[in-house]
């Protein structure tokens, strides 16, 4: 069957489907690059908070999907936990680096 459909394919097909490979294939680079800059509950957090955009992409932009109040609030609140989650790291992280200022020979 496979030598048969790959035998119908037009030019463009067989664009884009490369062009799938190579965009599937820069996805997962840059989420390896993305998970070793950030802490795992950080990387987390970042998937599940993308996913939910990538659903008011496809309810609102595209039109291709119809959700409920319920589900429309559901992805409203992991998008803003998401939110919430990073304020807290930057702020952290941004203690930590005052700290390092104040003492540099201390490893906090």
């Amino acid at each position: 069957q496979l030598p048969a459909a790959y035998a119908n394919l037009t030019g463009m097909d067989k664009v884009y489907i490369g062009l799938s490979c190579v965009i599937g294939l820069s996805i997962g680079f840059t989420g390896i690059w993305a998970q070793s800059l950030i802490s795992a509950t950080s990387f987390l957090v970042m998937v599940n908070a993308n996913k939910f955009v990538i659903i008011g992409i496809e309810a609102f932009g595209m039109h291709t999907k119809v959700l409920t109040q319920g589900q429309i609030l559901g992805a409203c609140l992991s998008i803003f936990g998401g939110i919430l989650y990073g304020k807290a790291r930057q702020q952290i992280e941004q203690e930590e680096e005052e700290r390092k200022q104040l003492l540099p020979n201390v490893k906090v």
